[in-house]
């Protein structure tokens, strides 16, 4: 990911006004959001690099780590060195498959708070495809759940691509709206 281009599209992804921030109910940090050419290659050129954010709901912290720019250090020693790690901290890390990332020793070490993502996956905002229907988080006791058992709702997993990308945990009741119609899923692992 040494593409200046690659790391812009991902930034977009992140930034996007349908994207990835929004979706979460993140605060928008705009420090990142245009960069010049010149301001992202010296990014690139870090020995390390996060963005910061925080969630306007609760006083929590989102860290978005680009693995692919953690040239002297393992994911695990940055996170040590360089975050203020508590309970309501959650932590993304944007990574590239060819540099083997301990998946097993970082969820031991912050569980519930570590998610994955492939830096190709962030490249294209997949929320802007045109076949993605819209998707929301509902509550169980909506009128519309009334007449169903919560345990015999159609699954879907925490994996599904839509499902990662809004950030949405198991157990979690969505709605899917297609132009005629809309179905409930429950979030499973």
């Amino acid at each position: 990911m040494n593409n200046i281009e690659t790391f812009k599209q991902i930034l977009h992804t992140i930034y996007d006004p349908n994207g990835f921030l929004y979706h979460r109910n993140y605060d928008f940090n705009n420090r990142y959001k245009s960069l010049s050419d010149a301001e992202i290659l010296a990014l690139l050129n870090q020995d390390s690099f996060h963005i910061e954010t925080i969630h306007n709901k609760t006083i929590s912290k989102l860290y978005i780590i680009f693995d692919l720019l953690l040239k002297r250090k393992s994911v695990e020693q940055y996170i040590e060195e360089k975050l203020d790690v508590t309970e309501n901290t959650h932590i993304i890390i944007i990574h590239n498959r060819t540099k083997k990332v301990n998946l097993d020793k970082l969820y031991n070490l912050y569980p519930n708070i570590i998610e994955l993502f492939y830096y190709k996956n962030l490249i294209f905002n997949i929320m802007n495809h045109k076949h993605v229907p819209l998707h929301y988080k509902v509550d169980k006791d909506i009128p519309e759940l009334k007449s169903y058992n919560i345990k015999d709702l159609p699954k879907i997993k925490k994996k599904d691509p839509v499902i990662k990308f809004l950030g949405y945990n198991v157990g979690d009741i969505v709605c899917i709206k297609r132009e005629i119609s809309k179905v409930y899923r429950e979030v499973i692992l």
